[in-house]
């Protein structure tokens, strides 16, 4: 885990954890932290990129 958050401190930079909230049980929220695996920037025409186009050759590896 050290190993890759390290490696995607060093190939993307900060912040390193992507944090959600999300419902759980009986509608109850909490906080999800993952690895982020997405880059943010923006696409060409100012507007989010989509998903596809967004993830990094890390994040395909961390996510398989």
């Amino acid at each position: 885990m050290a190993m890759a958050c390290c490696a995607v401190l060093v190939m993307m930079g900060r912040p390193i954890l992507f944090r959600q909230t999300r419902s759980g049980v009986h509608g109850r929220e909490f906080t999800l932290f993952k690895l982020r695996t997405m880059s943010t920037d923006p696409a060409p025409n100012g507007n989010t990129a989509r998903d596809a186009h967004r993830l990094t050759p890390l994040g395909r590896l961390l996510r398989a």
